[in-house]
């Protein structure tokens, strides 16, 4: 299994170097979910050229208390975003999402809204629909998503904190009997700058 991810992995990053991109990033990363003793991890190629980005990101997932010789692709997502920059402040951005797994196929068109506070600080506001539809016979389902950042640059550190909250349209039970959910999330990270 890893030998397929190894020539996933430097496929795509052979196609993004090979493309002419005026920006690109790699980014890495692996998890462990205590409750359930599970890995997960991802590996996410984007890039951009003028105001059009493009991404490619693999989820995978391992089996209980086992590290990456386990792993096992989850899914498959590729993006689309187009950037209106409004002034130096303010960038409007629609995209497009599709995430593929073996049960379904996820489409996700947003919307988001960037603001610039200055001395480091950015505010971002996104909307999200979801439509699931499924291999099998089920009725595809909707969901309405909203997320919030708040970001801080200082140097080359990056400091965040996000705010998700989901909405199903379909009588779904997200979370507690309901038919929302909401999470949070504080990030550290470190760019290299050139």
């Amino acid at each position: 299994m890893i030998t397929t991810f190894k020539k996933t992995v430097l496929a795509i990053s052979f196609a993004l170097v090979a493309c002419s991109a005026s920006a690109a990033s790699l980014d890495l990363r692996h998890e462990y979910k205590h409750e359930s003793e599970k890995h997960a991890g991802r590996i996410k190629i984007s890039g951009s050229l003028g105001n059009h980005s493009l991404s490619a990101e693999m989820k995978f997932a391992g089996a209980r208390n086992e590290a990456s010789e386990s792993f096992q692709r989850d899914d498959l997502e590729f993006g689309y975003d187009y950037q209106y920059e409004i002034s130096e402040e303010l960038r409007l951005q629609p995209g497009m999402l599709i995430t593929l797994r073996n049960d379904r196929t996820i489409f996700k068109p947003q919307f988001r809204i960037q603001y610039k506070l200055g001395s480091g600080i950015v505010t971002k506001l996104r909307y999200r629909h979801e439509v699931f539809v499924y291999a099998d016979d089920r009725e595809p389902e909707q969901r309405s998503k909203i997320t919030g950042n708040l970001d801080y640059n200082w140097n080359s550190f990056q400091f965040g904190f996000e705010a998700n909250y989901v909405k199903g349209l379909n009588d779904q039970l997200l979370f507690d009997g309901d038919d929302t959910n909401w999470d949070y999330n504080f990030k550290i990270g470190y760019k290299k700058k050139n």
